[in-house]
């Protein structure tokens, strides 16, 4: 249970005021109930598989009248806060003998449709999404001075690559957009 909800009142006349105010404040109650499910899985040596998996039921059980319409209703679901996610990823680390290793790895991860506004609705719906990531990490063995990696970022989209150079000298971190 979640009790002394922060909502937006649409109106406050404990003010003496009709008029729109937006005063943030204790006025709602709410029933969550979820699951999440992480693991790690090792099936031989050098593979790693990980995933996770949420699950969220959020219901209104209460609204405070001085809310009014312009905020949340029963039925609604607060901001942000998708049903479900899930994430697969897999990576495999190559060793290059006495040069160090290449690790590639893929990640997958999707998101249930959300919401943008405390008042639901087809103006601030978030649809539901899939992101599919690649990346490779070559690391090397002479006392780890020089760490590289570089990663496509959503494979599903036409948005660009990142490339991040990792070092134990002056420059700690690096990064470059693509």
């Amino acid at each position: 249970d979640y009790t002394d909800m922060q909502i937006s009142l649409s109106t406050c006349p404990q003010f003496g005021v009709g008029l729109p105010c937006a005063l943030l404040t204790n006025a709602g109650e709410a029933e969550m109930k979820g699951i999440e499910v992480e693991t790690v899985y090792r099936p031989i040596d050098n593979l790693s598989i990980d995933a996770s998996f949420n699950y969220i039921d959020f219901e209104y059980t209460y609204i405070d009248p001085a809310a009014g319409t312009g905020g949340p209703q029963y039925g609604m679901y607060p901001t942000n806060l998708p049903r479900s996610k899930w994430s697969i990823g897999a990576q495999y680390e190559f060793s290059v003998g006495h040069i160090g290793s290449i690790t590639p790895r893929v990640d997958v991860s999707r998101q249930a449709d959300s919401f943008a506004g405390v008042r639901n609705g087809p103006t601030n719906l978030i649809p539901a999404y899939t992101l599919a990531n690649a990346g490779i990490n070559v690391a090397s063995n002479t006392g780890g001075t020089v760490n590289f990696s570089g990663a496509s970022k959503s494979l599903t989209t036409t948005t660009g690559a990142a490339v991040t150079l990792a070092t134990n000298g002056p420059f700690h971190d690096a990064a470059a957009l693509c």
